[in-house]
């Protein structure tokens, strides 16, 4: 395949990579990269297992670990580790939970793992950029089959390879990825290591391939809690040595475990109070269900009004058919019954949003998405439902959003259009996703 790097121009190329995918996957690694300390996966970056795959003597990593023991961190280590000493070999990874639904099948996934290839090697393909010029006419995109053929022929290229999928069993089409795994790893030059909460059997039959077992390492964990002691405790070394030992005997290889706890402690205002909640850590089982129960319990014991609020951000997040930014989210939660227009005093601050919630949800800085904490969290709200009726919430909240006056009102052209978006930022999500919200509500529990 000839290269093509002096005659494409910086705004050709970007346009290019765009239009293989437009999935920015640096963005969730840099917002990933704030979560872990200074030499958190040591131990997973010293096994002989990451030595032997790093160094080329395997093809396949395959890690498992059970919910909440950070395979995500340890993915972002690896991430940042060959950045940092493999710099020339080409490579890319993908954060399957982060994908929106839309997102998880393999015609988008392989797109992106060719377009992060590219973007590394600095170089474009005559093929590809014809190919470019042809499709953006209409409007098409690479299909499967030429995706596949100019990922082997950009690997053929290149004396190694590196490719990283993280929870890789979120994938839609994981046994379709999967297959592609285990072919091109025969190919001589590229290194997988994918991350999961079970061990496929494909992967199991796999040729070259080393399993290892994540799951929260001591270290990792008392740098962890050392890093967030709560303020009660500051002036008792002896109550911050109990707290960091007593993290570490509750997390049982689940790095949330900590997470959920500490944002408990951080709370509480008396060394008594963390004494006894630390007592209770120990007194009960530590289930995930168990402590995400607590959080609710919380949330619950709050006011009303901010505990009907708690409520619905958190059933919202579990239904949206993709992430909201903080300015969408907060647009929809401004919504009244019958508004004809948008009531700027009606807008809640994000902090007080985030707050009513008691940790279960954060904003991901990089990619600038409201989400919930953990895809555990997820899980558990999943069977135990906040609200009644939230599908038709959703749906009601984007149609009154849809009826301001306002925007019922004839679009000149696209930058009004665009003025419009920017000065409504909910207006995308309502035109796209009303009526699948409305579809669901119909649907049986």
């Amino acid at each position: 395949m000839a290269v093509l790097a002096d005659w494409l121009s910086d705004e050709e190329y970007r346009k290019i990579l765009e239009w293989i995918s437009p999935i920015p996957f640096w963005s969730k690694q840099r917002d990933l990269q704030r979560k872990y300390r200074p030499g958190a996966g040591t131990w997973f970056l010293e096994s002989p297992e990451f030595q032997q795959w790093v160094d080329g003597h395997l093809k396949i990593l395959n890690c498992t670990g059970i919910p909440g023991a950070g395979k995500t961190i340890i993915s972002s280590v690896v991430v940042q580790h060959l950045a940092e000493h493999f710099h020339t070999v080409p490579g890319a990874y993908v954060f399957c939970d982060y994908l929106s639904q839309a997102d998880r099948a393999i015609e988008n996934i392989l797109p992106s793992i060719l377009r992060q290839i590219i973007q590394m090697r600095g170089v474009c393909s005559i093929e590809l950029r014809e190919l470019y010029k042809t499709r953006m006419l209409t409007g098409e995109t690479l299909s499967l089959q030429e995706t596949v053929w100019f990922l082997e022929t950009c690997v053929d290229q290149q004396e190694r390879v590196f490719v990283l999928f993280d929870a890789l069993d979120e994938l839609d089409d994981e046994k379709d990825v999967l297959e592609w795994v285990v072919k091109m790893s025969k190919s001589g030059c590229v290194s997988f290591m994918t991350t999961s909460r079970q061990s496929s059997v494909l992967l199991e039959d796999a040729d070259s391939v080393a399993h290892v077992n994540i799951r929260a390492d001591d270290t990792d964990v008392r740098q962890y809690v050392k890093d967030l002691i709560p303020g009660a405790a500051k002036n008792s070394p002896e109550l911050q040595q109990t707290i960091i030992d007593g993290i570490c005997e509750a997390v049982q290889g689940m790095f949330i475990i900590a997470a959920l706890h500490m944002e408990t402690l951080a709370e509480l205002g008396t060394e008594g109070d963390i004494r006894r909640a630390l007592l209770d850590f120990s007194a009960h089982g530590q289930s995930l269900d168990r402590l995400y129960q607590k959080v609710m319990n919380r949330i619950a014991e709050q006011p009303n009004v901010k505990k009907d609020v708690a409520h619905r951000l958190l059933a919202w997040l579990t239904k949206i058919r993709r992430p909201l930014s903080p300015a969408e989210l907060r647009h929809a939660f401004a919504v009244r019954e019958g508004d004809r227009r948008f009531q700027t005093d009606m807008l809640y601050g994000m902090d007080y949003l985030l707050a009513t919630c008691k940790g279960l949800v954060e904003i991901d800085r990089e990619s600038n998405v409201v989400r919930l904490v953990h895809k555990t969290a997820r899980e558990f709200l999943a069977t135990h439902e906040t609200t009644t009726n939230i599908e038709e919430d959703i749906a009601e909240t984007c149609l009154t959003y849809l009826s301001f006056d306002e925007l019922l009102e004839p679009v000149a052209d696209h930058d009004a259009l665009q003025a419009l978006i920017d000065h409504y930022p909910f207006l995308d999500y309502a035109a796209i996703s009303w009526g699948y919200h409305a579809n669901d509500m119909q649907k049986p529990a």
